[in-house]
């Protein structure tokens, strides 16, 4: 069930968002059943919400809002963050095995750039798709999208 995995990353995620000072949000009415592996679900909901804050620390606003819902035979997960948002013309590469944007940023955060490829390969074994945009404000949003 869906709404386990987002009970489940919130009480993984809750003593490091609040070190670091994030608030995290879950927007989700009828979530439908799925039938998905649990823990590869919340180890990527975990990977997407680290970013989140490691990109983030800097922001004025740190909110992560998981928003759920269903379209057409899909479920979407969007997750959203209020951080300094990728470079356009990195959108579709930060999926890349190990493809780091190259600014002060990334500079200063270190990582190896598996994580959103890991993420893209669990998603696309499970037949469903990711993708990255910048919002209209401040930050990003990457959706999951899967069949339910």
């Amino acid at each position: 069930q869906l709404s386990d995995v987002l009970t489940e990353v919130k009480r993984i995620m809750a003593q490091k968002l609040k070190q670091e000072g994030f608030t995290l949000e879950i927007q989700a009415s009828d979530i439908p059943l799925i039938s998905y592996d649990k823990e590869v679900l919340i180890q990527i909901m975990v990977n997407l919400i680290e970013n989140s804050i490691k990109f983030g620390r800097k922001s004025t606003t740190k909110k992560i809002l998981i928003k759920v819902d269903t379209q057409e035979h899909h479920v979407r997960i969007a997750v959203s963050d209020s951080g300094p948002g990728i470079p356009r013309q990195a959108l579709k590469k930060i999926f890349d095995d190990f493809y780091r944007v190259d600014n002060d940023l990334t500079r200063l955060t270190g990582g190896t750039g598996i994580g959103l490829a890991l993420v893209k390969k669990f998603i696309t074994a499970m037949g469903g798709s990711v993708y990255a945009v910048n919002n209209a404000g401040p930050g990003c949003t990457i959706t999951l999208l899967l069949h339910s």
